[in-house]
């Protein structure tokens, strides 16, 4: 049986005195339009694009700010226990999803949904520039690397591929799948895994500038991406990947 999840969503989780001025945000570096609160959850609000499906959202959470992914199943139970017998952990009680944390400590959730989807286009801007958001990067410190790299491309069945930078493994998905992941060996330990957004476009400097008038705030430029930091304070890339297909 096929165990490749064809979909993911990725979750922009925020205080509730960061949702609007969050929402607002990403809507606009998306360019997306501002769905309305989910009718049976309206702590979550999904960003609507001009045609495709939609896979950004943002959620209201009484915690600090954070990325989380979700995968769509179509048997909730078998992926549930073949993601545990992969070394994740239950987080949290079943119902219409359920949350795991991987080894390594990240949140994630797989959802009882098959679809159809429809991957959105990248957006195309007035400056002639392209931009979407198309990757989710895994921060990992040294010590989990290898456990956790192992853990996402066997849970998501996505080909896994090693990058010329050696801190660097992206787990391409199918077509059907508006991101991919990267799997990023941090230099130093800490805590627990984290993820953060990457937006691929095909000019950092134009894509960098445009998002500190949105509101963001430049962190550190390097030679093939930018980091900024969101109105919630959530660090992301403005990066030189190619806003559509997977690379």
């Amino acid at each position: 049986m096929d165990t490749a999840f064809p979909w993911a969503h990725a979750f922009i989780d925020v205080p509730e005195e960061f949702v609007a001025a969050s929402t607002d945000f990403w809507a606009a570096a998306t360019g997306y339009d501002v769905g309305e609160p989910w009718r049976q959850h309206r702590e979550f609000t999904s960003l609507v694009p001009t045609a495709g499906s939609s896979y950004v959202h943002i959620q209201r959470i009484g915690e600090p700010p954070r990325v989380h992914l979700d995968f769509p199943s179509a048997d909730l139970d078998a992926d549930t226990a073949r993601l545990v017998a992969l070394g994740a952990t239950l987080a949290g009680p079943r119902g219409h999803w359920q949350t795991l944390e991987s080894p390594g400590g990240l949140p994630f959730c797989i959802v009882d949904e098959t679809g159809p989807f429809t991957v959105p286009t990248s957006t195309a801007w007035s400056d002639g520039t392209r931009s979407r958001l198309c990757q989710i990067c895994i921060d990992v410190p040294p010590s989990r690397h290898d456990a956790e790299l192992e853990f996402w491309s066997a849970a998501t069945g996505w080909q896994q591929r090693a990058s010329t930078n050696p801190e660097f493994h992206s787990l391409l998905p199918p077509s059907s799948s508006p991101l991919q992941l990267l799997v990023q060996r941090l230099d130093d330990e800490r805590d627990a895994v984290r993820a953060h957004i990457d937006l691929g476009c095909d000019d950092i400097d134009a894509e960098a500038s445009r998002l500190t008038r949105f509101g963001a705030s430049v962190v550190a430029r390097m030679a093939d991406w930018v980091v900024l930091r969101d109105p919630a304070g959530l660090e992301f890339c403005a990066t030189s990947r190619r806003p559509d297909g997977v690379t």
